[in-house]
């Protein structure tokens, strides 16, 4: 019988093959799925290094420069650590392989230790100082390299079946929210110091204020008192207003009282110059002047 003419037995199917599963390709991973990885170990790092740090800085409470060196290079340290250690003990930071990323060579081995420090210090200094570009590199390379990578041989491979689809999608979150949070974050950052500094020119416009009441107080002593300052500590009006500066200004006052002359000083919150405040003397100075100790006339 001709094969056209041969009819198919209820019993019989037509031969047709098993579909077969679809495996994802691997990859070079792109500039955008790396940076969402980053985002994400820039989220890890901040929960396990900077909050730390930044507990231990608010209890130490030290306005030390060394202090702040030291805590300064000690975020920069375990950060560096993070990366190193773990691109070279898995090929990936927590960030990159939850998105299936890792980190080889270009023919597809691990890296060594020596080339994965210099691929995340040096390398991506490098990257970043050139405003970026190294990065920037990556979404132009045919290998998707950054400049970090062209000097190790390193590339970034992207594995689809093993990223995790909810890591994905917390990344593409976070990287949108992330710079919202940091424009607002600047944002209340200049609008805290404009108040800061407000508050402070305030400050200082009443401890004058105070000073300059207690000058013009003075006089009224002196010619009250046969020519004499000699008692005008003991008067209410200068003690009331002695009191406020020194309350407003949070420091005690110097200079000095005698018979003949005076001199009354309060560091200010904002001077004008380094270490100085506002004085106050019976040849009549109202000036910012540096602390004038026991001395009756303001330097």
């Amino acid at each position: 019988m001709p094969p056209e003419q041969q009819t198919v037995s209820q019993n019989q199917m037509p031969f047709s093959p098993m579909p077969q599963a679809q495996v994802p390709q691997i990859g070079y991973a792109g500039f955008w799925l790396r940076f969402l990885a980053y985002t994400l170990d820039s989220l890890i790092i901040f929960v396990i290094i900077g909050i730390p740090i930044n507990i231990i800085a608010s209890i130490v409470d030290s306005r030390s420069i060394l202090f702040a060196v030291g805590i300064t290079l000690l975020h920069i340290v375990l950060m560096y650590t993070y990366f190193i250690f773990l691109t070279n003990k898995n090929q990936a930071t927590i960030g990159k392989k939850l998105l299936g990323l890792r980190v080889v060579s270009e023919e597809g081995t691990p890296l060594s230790l020596g080339k994965i420090a210099f691929r995340e210090t040096i390398g991506k200094l490098i990257s970043a100082v050139i405003l970026f570009i190294g990065y920037l590199m990556v979404a132009f390379t045919s290998k998707k390299q950054g400049l970090h990578d062209k000097m190790v041989g390193s590339v970034v491979l992207s594995n689809p079946a093993e990223r995790k689809t909810w890591a994905f999608v917390v990344s593409i979150i976070l990287s949108a929210v992330l710079p919202i949070i940091a424009i607002i974050g600047i944002l209340a950052a200049i609008t805290l110091a404009s108040l800061s500094s407000a508050r402070e020119y305030a400050t200082d416009a009443i401890i004058k204020s105070n000073l300059i009441s207690i000058q013009a107080q003075a006089e009224v002593v002196y010619y009250a008192n046969n020519k004499s300052y000699g008692t005008m500590l003991a008067d209410p009006i200068i003690k009331e207003a002695l009191k406020k500066a020194i309350a407003t200004a949070r420091a005690n006052p110097t200079g000095n009282v005698t018979t003949d002359a005076y001199a009354v000083y309060l560091p200010l919150k904002n001077p004008t110059a380094p270490n100085t405040g506002w004085c106050v003397d019976s040849t009549g100075a109202s000036r910012a002047s540096v602390d004038p100790g026991m001395a009756t006339v303001c330097p």
